[in-house]
């Protein structure tokens, strides 16, 4: 086969296992780590499916070049996936990543599968499946990630009074109040 499984220098992470309701979007980031001496460069980014979508961290249409040039030994932001529940279904696709870095005189391509579950029932559901810090120095500035939650179940109200990190951490803090979630179409920031 041509395809090698390999260990992941690069730090990124597969996108498996999110559940979103239908008609809502699963919008994670692409984080990832250059592992080399020199700068790496990602040449092209696309996707297999037409419910993924590829959208810079800004959210603007295009920008240059140096928005995906990541600096020796650095971990950076490259772009955003963007996945559409229109249809509930479970949905696999793949993102895949052109570098300028060459193996065997060929550009490597780096794949990263994309599992998501889109349905009808009702609950409470999570802008992010795993809240993803990269790697912090103690000489970088603190780090700070958005909770936001989604109550699907109509006429039934869904009171959170406690978050808790699994595994404990006590580098990571919580600013975070009781509250009581309705049902709504756009997720709430509660963390």
């Amino acid at each position: 086969s041509d395809l090698d499984v390999l260990p992941n220098p690069y730090r990124l992470r597969p996108f498996l296992g999110a559940r979103v309701p239908v008609n809502t979007s699963y919008s994670p980031m692409i984080n990832m780590h250059n592992p080399h001496s020199s700068t790496l460069q990602v040449l092209e980014m696309y996707t297999s499916d037409g419910d993924l979508h590829l959208e810079l961290p800004s959210g603007d249409d295009e920008g240059l070049k140096q928005l995906w040039e990541i600096p020796p030994y650095e971990t950076k932001t490259v772009m955003r996936a963007n996945f559409i529940g229109r249809v509930v279904n479970n949905h696999t696709a793949f993102i895949r990543i052109k570098t300028n870095v060459e193996k065997d005189r060929k550009t490597d391509m780096l794949v990263l599968p994309v599992e998501i579950e889109v349905t009808n029932d009702g609950g409470l559901f999570s802008n992010l499946d795993t809240f993803d810090f990269g790697t912090l120095r103690t000489i970088d500035e603190p780090k700070t990630l958005q909770l936001q939650l989604l109550n699907t179940i109509v006429g039934h109200p869904i009171y959170v009074n406690k978050l808790e990190v699994e595994p404990p951490n006590e580098a990571v803090k919580i600013h975070f109040e009781p509250v009581q979630l309705t049902a709504t179409q756009t997720p709430i920031p509660v963390a």
